[in-house]
């Protein structure tokens, strides 16, 4: 999913399984973190609260294989539909792309 999103022309840091989601967003200064909740949408509910704990300024996009209902806190994008789609709810969370964008996999 990353290489698909830089080539978008976005600048994506990947993000290690063992690494906090929340500070390494920080810590780049995301506008948008795009965390991939294929494995557990439930595991979203805490990285999506971290990203906003720890860097509150940045948007989160969740997408997931199989089409899914988020929760109060976030909505799911099919992570298989057209990369451009994709493109257009990266730059619909964040005028600034200039700043990096987290791709996790948690």
């Amino acid at each position: 999913m990353g290489f698909l999103v830089s080539r978008l022309g976005h600048e994506v840091a990947l993000v290690r399984r063992d690494e906090e989601v929340g500070e390494v967003a920080a810590t780049l200064g995301a506008d948008v973190v795009v965390l991939d909740g294929s494995d557990s949408l439930a595991e979203m509910t805490t990285a999506v609260a971290a990203v906003g704990r720890l860097a509150p300024g940045a948007k989160v996009i969740v997408v997931a294989d199989a089409a899914a209902a988020g929760n109060d806190h976030f909505r799911v994008v099919p992570k298989w539909s057209p990369i451009d789609h994709l493109g257009l709810e990266i730059a619909a969370a964040s005028a600034a792309t200039d700043r990096p964008v987290a791709a996790h996999r948690h």
